[in-house]
């Protein structure tokens, strides 16, 4: 009698250490496995035209991480002896849709007043993108123009993927890497040639901003380079970044992580039951050895 009530109590510490298990396995693949990584393919790269050595005035790059956008702005000074703008972007993304507006003194207007502008875009087999962009000014209006006005092309981008290049499993943290510039051939196919145009120049050489949107319930944690500005813009937190090609000899990459403190703490708790849970398995088991022992030496006692 007494050895079945024994056998009984060894098959529950059996079965609270296996419940016990099976709860620190789970907490450990939560926290342990490394973070889903999704690396961009290749570079951004922007390209603009009329490509003389101070036509090209600055270029701004959005990120907007939670709605999935890239907008993407050329500005231009304007000069009386070439009214067609051009910029082509090539992204390791894939484009779903699109738009274009011009921009006058950097505040979007109705084609209407500034001209004709056109807009066209390729997704190719490797899942890049290129799209570009033409504005035809128009001439009656911008043949007269005051020193310091500027027009220019903005362009607004879907993109299928994810924004995040790094993302742990639960979400505590996701880290963005954006080069621009640089190597493309894991962007580049000549299917994007006809895309292009002819005489067209990287924006390097200019003022080269680029902001990021955060999603909601993240925050700035680091990055390289660290970024000019922190700030709130209608309730949502903007990064800043100003990027430095060195006089267009090298590219740049810009790597940039968010943390959830929600997440974080959850993530913290999940560590510390992980460890509680992984003391009761063993203590479980060992106390099941124990009594399995006792029984067995009671037995060979008779």
């Amino acid at each position: 009698m007494l050895s079945e009530r024994l056998l009984g109590i060894i098959r529950r510490y059996i079965e609270i250490a296996g419940i016990f298990l099976v709860v620190t396995i789970a907490f450990g693949i939560a926290i342990f496995l490394p973070p889903a990584e999704n690396l961009p393919k290749g570079p951004i790269t922007i390209h603009a035209r009329p490509s003389y050595s101070d036509s090209i005035n600055k270029t701004n790059v959005i990120f907007w991480i939670p709605e999935k956008n890239i907008t993407v702005t050329v500005t231009f000074k304007l000069k009386n002896d070439n009214n067609t703008l051009f910029i082509y972007v090539m992204l390791p993304f894939t484009i779903q849709a699109y738009s274009a507006k011009p921009l006058h003194n950097g505040n979007p207007m109705l084609s209407a007043d500034m001209g004709n502008i056109s807009v066209t875009a390729l997704t190719t087999s490797n899942g890049c993108s290129i799209l570009n962009a033409t504005l035809e000014l128009n001439y009656t209006r911008f043949n007269f123009y005051i020193p310091g006005e500027t027009v220019g092309i903005q362009v607004d981008m879907s993109i299928k993927e994810s924004l995040f290049s790094i993302e742990d499993l639960l979400g505590a943290s996701k880290t963005v890497t954006y080069t621009f510039f640089g190597d493309d051939s894991g962007v580049f196919t000549e299917e994007m040639l006809p895309y292009m145009g002819i005489n067209s120049v990287p924006t390097i050489n200019t003022p080269f901003i680029v902001q990021i949107e955060l999603q909601p319930s993240y925050y700035f944690s680091n990055s390289q380079p660290p970024p000019i500005e922190y700030y709130i813009k209608q309730n949502n937190r903007w990064i800043m970044f100003s990027m430095d090609f060195l006089n267009g000899s090298y590219a740049q990459t810009l790597v940039c992580k968010f943390e959830n403190p929600v997440l974080q703490s959850l993530r913290e708790l999940i560590i510390f039951l992980t460890g509680i849970s992984s003391a009761l398995t063993v203590t479980s088991f060992l106390e099941a050895w124990r009594l399995h022992r006792e029984k067995k030496d009671n037995m060979d006692h008779e």
